[in-house]
């Protein structure tokens, strides 16, 4: 439908990690082996693939309703095991997953964050901006659960322009819901039109809340 700029595509040259997975050769661990079961604390717990020939590492699960050897239950508590589980996993993961990318420092009290396809239209823009005097900060996102970082940056800067390409501001509702106390600081810049998002969309939201924001300070005085 149209071209997005994008960097070459490199395939992986290492091995893939695949994360927790037993196989044949893990004869201590298949023991007691069990699909849903929180053996190293963490909430994640390990997986087996189609094809074991040790019979301890197959499993058969549904959607709801299992405990933690992944067998058929209706048990209040192992159901509230498993949601406890969950959410320990939710919290191991923000600090598993990829961290996001401090792509510019800047030396002002705004920052700017986005991800995905919007990155070069922000780097762009960014340069624009520190062309008419605007040094702002960019982070990079590149992962949910937000790891610490995203609430350092927030917290780091009076205003952060959230860039997005979703009518419904998604990106900024997750933050505002999972760091709540720093909602405040943040700022949409929405673009949804279905064309890639071009940097001086970007420069021109900017500086219109700049401008906002001096001439509320202006009547404040």
């Amino acid at each position: 439908m149209n071209f997005w700029m994008s960097e070459p595509f490199r395939y992986p040259s290492e091995k893939w990690n695949r994360g927790k997975i037993l196989t044949d050769e893990d004869e201590e661990k298949l023991k007691d082996f069990g699909r849903y079961k929180d053996v190293d604390g963490d909430g994640i717990p390990y997986r087996t693939l189609p094809g074991m020939k040790d019979r301890r590492g197959v499993f058969f699960t549904r959607g709801s309703g299992h405990n933690e050897m992944a067998a058929y239950t209706e048990s209040s508590e192992a159901y509230v095991r498993n949601m406890n589980r969950l959410l320990k996993k939710w919290e191991s993961a923000k600090k598993i997953l990829p961290s996001p990318v401090l792509e510019r420092d800047g030396e002002s009290e705004f920052g700017v964050l986005a991800f995905g396809s919007s990155h070069d239209a922000v780097r762009e823009s960014l340069a624009e901006l520190e062309s008419q005097g605007l040094s702002l900060s960019y982070l990079r996102v590149r992962s949910y659960p937000f790891h610490q970082d995203v609430e350092n940056f927030i917290k780091r800067h009076r205003r952060v322009f959230v860039v997005e390409q979703n009518r419904d501001a998604q990106m900024r509702n997750l933050l505002a819901k999972d760091l709540r106390q720093e909602a405040h600081r943040l700022e949409s810049i929405l673009h949804f039109d279905g064309l890639p998002i071009p940097a001086s969309f970007v420069t021109e939201k900017i500086i219109e809340n700049l401008n906002a924001e001096a001439l509320k300070k202006n009547v404040a005085s």
